[in-house]
């Protein structure tokens, strides 16, 4: 049974008017999802196009209809479910191509070969990114509407006296006169000037005393890859930028029979780049925002002038000066959201077409403010798929948090999908194994819809072999396998979109603190690390937790019951993180929520001032006293954790990040519940109709055994997302807890567990027990497959030894055997047999002699360990792909008394062969580098045959 799960939501003013999405479309095909369990199993064994994974398709060399069929069609047997076109801009210099004829011609052939395919189409809305210049045209076109920072010049000047102050060539912004009390400004002197300009002057008369005239201009500068970048905050470049691009590519795809735009891409767009603290990159760090649309913008939220205020930016003067400041940001992040991101959004919602993206570094709450405007989730709610990237998974680990920014926006407003761009920067050795360690901790903290990056049109010389690798695409040797694990993530993905999500904690997400601090990069950043170790703190715990910012506590949330109630999410603690500066709705909401019964936790700090009336609010301290005691303060300077009865629930403050999980614990036992020694599980949890699904993460890289306790109770039934399988498990109990488990999971393993309400019959196996065991030992008759040599991927490398230094000898080249091939070979890594440099399949057969199997048993093959996968044939017959560990495949159906013949395929990746020239060696990740332990490869072993009963 499948649901229309969604709503579409048009964005105004802070309020949302939903409608149905147009029957047939795009939006209305994502929006339907099964929500009771039968149905969700069908989807899992074979998930449709709408779970696979959407290539971006990085078009990088010169096109023909031919060649992107074959590629379509390729991505369409390796288990895709779409692409993104993409135009990718190689090196400084090269032409730009993006919306050219030679763009179009890329959109017709690719748009028609999905049409023809029965693929999703999707555009991708840039040339490369960041997204918002339409390659360079806006501002050709636009050159008014480039991006602005605030630049003030200040004199100081005694009156009574005249004073002639040149405003410059830059575009005027404002002019404002006031005094100071030694470093305090004195707010009641503030005297806008503006209107004195004549000429390119202010001219005006100094009273007595001695005052700042302070003029403010609109400057601007080159931003990222030293290019002019538009303003983002304006209405006008938002819609020269979906005239551009989005209409554009509407128009041209509707001419394509049977073709349509299933939805856009917008990538790394920035409001702002005026307050980025990247050391001497941009001269003018820091700075504040400007568009030409925030004085009137910002007088019709809040009520006064903002040229009056400027000063405010710059100087201290008393509560009005942390009012100001949350004022300004606020109406720039609202002028960003609505004219960027929602005229995408709306242009999109009334075709039913799909808005999708993602912002800039989402990792770090400095960049939020900087860049986005302090307040990424009012972006992400113009986007029916709203998403992350994790760049660099080597070097940098994903928090919870990042994810949970996009996972949290889609349960609270009733979106089904929110995706990740994974891999990127992982170097040409990533193996699936490490694809699934990433896939993992993505689908566990909510990520239902996979972006890999990237899938390389071309690989040939040497700009496009070095640029954000791996290419997860046609020119690697295991390809051929891709398939497997297209179908591992699409049953995943399938599982973790839609509704019913359970989260126990909601966490605050600390705009107000970020505006008001937006001068203090150090203390950002520190708030930044605080904020990523209280929600990991959280998550460690066995607790899960949504994001909730103002707007969805204030607007959304509802208390009763003693839980907080947005709309299908049931939260039974808020916690608030260290900051100075709340909304003063919020603690209202958050001292309503504690009298109905709930917990609210305050860690770190007590706040003192608000967005409503500025610095050291009362109305803050008499909140907090309701909330926590009248001694709160006193007892919270003290460093001491303390609890305060409040209703028919309760508020607490924890000092120290080490505090929370025991305040948590006394406030609710977590939904995964973990043994001691079974630490480092991580579950997420849905209610659907007829039971609850749990996926249960082993994040640990060796495998073990667990006991855990969820806490609901049923009858559990183990769904195996490599087979599409599901079996019941026999060994479980039901406590006053919940279910109680022991579970074998493999490193980084995802097990889904469904609880069934009724007790399952005929599914279950009891444990297993070893009959006898037959060792597979070698030498292996030994061929090897040149992949790189088929006619549809050899002219990817016909120029490498032009542009590359070899750094070993001899080479392996895609048309070239090595000398002395030997015609056995053992198990173990062929990189050290005298293969080192072989990107391709090893074709390895042998002869293996078994008894009668016992009725009942099972014959499980044990590949030990392969680098990457292997695709093995028993007897002439296919048994399977071997991919992740523990390399076993059930191989019963396949064996035969007597003799077996045994062959196995094992496929490696690009980097053995990129590994043999020096430029590569030598070079980061993401620029292409192959490190030593990238080139293992083959049928390591030990292989054996089990037999299991």
């Amino acid at each position: 049974m499948r649901s229309l799960l969604v709503c579409v939501a048009v964005m105004c003013s802070g309020c949302a008017v939903t409608h149905a999405p147009p029957k047939g479309s795009a939006l209305d095909a994502i929006s339907r999802v099964p929500t009771d369990i039968e149905g969700l199993f069908e989807e899992f064994q074979n998930p449709s196009r709408w779970y696979r994974i959407q290539f971006l398709l990085r078009t990088n060399d010169e096109v023909g209809p031919e060649e992107i069929d074959y590629q379509v069609r390729s991505i369409r047997e390796q288990g895709g479910g779409g692409v993104f076109s993409y135009c990718e801009h190689l090196q400084e210099g090269s032409p730009e191509k993006f919306l050219t004829d030679w763009w179009w011609k890329v959109v017709d052939y690719t748009a028609a070969a999905c049409a023809k395919e029965g693929m999703l189409y999707w555009a991708y809305d840039e040339e490369d990114w960041p997204s918002g210049t339409a390659g360079g045209k806006l501002l050709a076109q636009h050159p008014d509407l480039t991006w602005k920072y605030i630049r003030p010049r200040e004199q100081t000047i005694r009156g009574p006296s005249p004073v002639d102050v040149p405003v410059g060539d830059e575009p005027f912004v404002a002019a404002v006169a006031f005094q100071l009390s030694g470093k305090q400004l004195k707010p009641d002197t503030l005297t806008n000037l503006s209107a004195h300009l004549a000429d390119g002057h202010i001219r005006w008369q100094v009273p007595a005393g001695d005052w700042t005239v302070a003029v403010y201009t609109a400057g601007t500068g080159k931003v990222w890859n030293n290019a002019d970048y538009p303003d983002l905050m304006s209405r006008d470049a938002g819609e020269a930028f979906v005239d551009l691009v989005y209409r554009a590519h509407d128009d041209r795809v509707r001419r394509i029979p049977a073709a349509s735009v299933t939805g856009y891409f917008t990538d790394e767009p920035s409001m702002t780049i005026a307050n980025y603290p990247a050391g001497k990159l941009f001269p003018w760090v820091p700075a504040m925002p400007y568009s030409q649309d925030l004085p009137e913008a910002f007088r019709r939220e809040h009520g006064y002038d903002w040229q009056t205020s400027l000063p405010l930016l710059y100087h201290e003067a008393g509560p009005r000066t942390v009012q100001f400041r949350c004022h300004h940001w606020q109406t720039c992040n609202r002028l960003y959201a609505d004219n960027y991101f929602g005229q995408i959004y709306r242009f999109c919602d009334q075709r039913g077409q799909i808005a999708s993206g993602h912002v800039h570094i989402e990792e770090s709450l400095m960049a939020h403010l900087a860049l986005q405007g302090g307040n990424i989730l009012n972006l992400f709610r113009y986007m029916h798929t709203p998403g992350i990237d994790w760049i660099y998974p080597f070097e940098n680990a994903l928090p919870s948090l990042v994810p949970k920014y996009v996972s949290s926006v889609a349960h609270l407003d009733g979106r089904t999908r929110v995706w990740c761009e994974s891999f990127a920067a992982s170097g040409w050795g990533l193996t699936f194994q490490q694809m699934r360690r990433i896939v993992n901790w993505e689908h566990i903290n909510g990520i239902s819809m996979q972006i890999p990056i990237c899938y390389k049109y071309s690989l040939r010389g040497s700009k496009r072999a070095q640029f954000y690798t791996p290419g997860i695409s046609y020119q690697q040797p295991y390809w051929d396998h891709f398939k497997a694990f297209a179908d591992y993530e699409a049953r995943l993905c399938a599982l973790v979109a839609g509704g019913g999500h359970v989260a126990q904690v909601a966490l605050a997400y600390p705009s107000a603190d970020l505006w008001t601090h937006c001068w203090e990069h150090n203390l950002l950043t520190a708030r930044s690390v605080n904020y990523t170790k209280l929600s990991d703190a959280i998550r460690d715990a066995g607790y899960d937790y949504d994001v909730l910012d103002d707007q969805a506590i204030q607007k959304q949330a509802r208390a009763g019951g003693g839980v907080l109630k947005v709309g299908s999410e049931r939260f039974s603690i808020l916690v608030l993180p260290q900051v100075d500066t709340v909304s003063r709705p919020t603690l209202k909401r958050a001292i309503e929520f504690a009298t109905a019964g709930g917990t609210v936790l305050i860690q770190g700090g007590l706040p003192r001032h608000s967005i409503e009336a500025g610095g050291d609010d009362p109305e803050v301290a008499r909140l907090l006293h309701k909330l926590l005691g009248a001694s709160c303060r006193e007892q919270a300077a003290a460093g001491k954790a303390f609890w305060h009865e409040q209703g028919k629930g309760r508020a607490g403050f924890a000092p120290h990040i080490e505090d929370i999980v025991p305040m948590l614990r006394r406030a609710a036992t977590p939904d995964l519940l973990m043994d001691a020694g079974s630490e480092g599980l991580y579950a997420y949890h849905r209610r659907l109709r007829g039971g609850d699904l749990y996926l249960v993460m082993n994040r640990r890289d060796a495998a073990r055994t667990v006991h855990l306790t969820l806490s609901v109770s049923g009858h559990p039934e183990k769904w195996n997302p490599v087979t599409g399988r599901a079996e019941g498990l026999s060994e479980y109990q039901i406590t006053p807890e919940g279910t109680r488990l022991t579970l074998k999971l493999a490193p980084d393993e995802i097990v889904p567990i469904v609880l069934r309400r009724e007790p399952i019959s005929g599914q279950s196996r009891p444990p297993s027990t070893v009959v006898a065991e037959i060792p597979v030992p070698g030498p292996f008759q030994f061929s090897m497959e040149q992949t790189m040599a088929r006619p549809h991927v050899a002219w990817n490398f016909a120029e490498d030894t032009k542009d590359w230094h070899l750094a070993t000898q001899p080479a392996i080249l895609p048309t070239s055997q090595p000398a002395g091939l030997p015609s056995t070979l053992p198990v173990g890594d062929w990189s050290r047999l005298g293969l080192a440099n072989f990107s391709g399949i090893g074709h390895y057969q042998a002869d293996v002699t078994l008894a009668e199997v016992p009725a009942g048993a099972r014959v499980i093959l044990d590949l030990g360990r392969v680098a990457i996968s292997a695709k093995v044939r028993l007897n002439g017959q296919e048994a399977g792909i071997a991919f992740l560990e523990p390399y076993e495949l059930d191989v019963t159906p396949f064996v035969k008394p007597g003799t077996n013949r045994l062959e196995i395929a094992v496929a490696n990746t690009l980097a053995n062969y990129y590994g043999q020239f020096k430029e590569l060696t030598e070079a980061p990740l993401h620029a292409g580098g192959v490190r030593p332990e990238h080139k293992v490869s083959g049928l390591l072993g030990p292989v054996k045959l089990r037999i299991i009963r």
